[in-house]
């Protein structure tokens, strides 16, 4: 059974920011995939952890969607080993999507910066085998230049690009989709792209 690690900081105005995270199979540190989603929703460290800081996180339902993904994905393989970094578009935790993204919106963002250092992301990508976009079908003027210099970065690196596209030009369903009778559609739709 995968884990989830990550990392939590508290950098102004009381709130919480998930820096980084994946999914962990075994002991390999090889990257398995990746996903770019919206922001981090309700992660949290696992109880009895201070909530600021590196450790073991709860698995959330879009965790929990992702371990079943990439188990698909990989089931021809016996001993699955390695990670699945999740990244986010933005690094603030809150679990309303309308409200993060109005939260992201409202703050000066004209220089996007990635929410782990570009060098560190870039080490990363270089062994990513495949990402998926899941960021979401609403994206607001600042968020649709986070999306491009994402893009950009992944076309650089020339990673393959899993997703299930929106109506709107560059935008992602997220991989959990509310109906639970969808998820599994969602999950097929995925394993048949790749």
């Amino acid at each position: 059974m995968a884990k989830a690690f990550g990392s939590f900081s508290k950098p102004q105005g009381g709130s919480i920011w998930r820096n980084s995270a994946y999914l962990q199979w075994g002991l390999s540190t090889q990257t398995i995939g990746a996903c770019l989603l919206l922001n981090p929703g309700a992660a949290t460290l696992k109880r009895g952890q201070d909530q600021i800081g590196e450790g073991e996180l709860e698995l959330d339902e879009t965790m929990k969607q992702l371990v079943t993904l990439v188990e698909e994905l990989y089931s021809g393989k016996n001993n699955l080993s390695g990670r699945f970094h999740i990244y986010n578009l933005f690094a603030l935790r809150l679990s309303d999507s309308h409200a993060a993204i109005a939260a992201f919106g409202g703050q000066d963002c004209g220089d996007y910066t990635f929410s782990i250092p570009e060098q560190e992301l870039r080490k990363q990508l270089a062994q990513t085998p495949w990402i998926l976009l899941g960021y979401g079908c609403t994206l607001n003027r600042k968020l649709k230049n986070a999306v491009e210099k994402w893009k950009d970065l992944i076309d650089e690196m020339c990673i393959p690009i899993l997703g299930k596209q929106g109506a709107k030009a560059g935008t992602y369903h997220h991989p959990l989709p509310r109906l639970q009778a969808n998820r599994e559609k969602y999950r097929n739709d995925i394993v048949a792209q790749y």
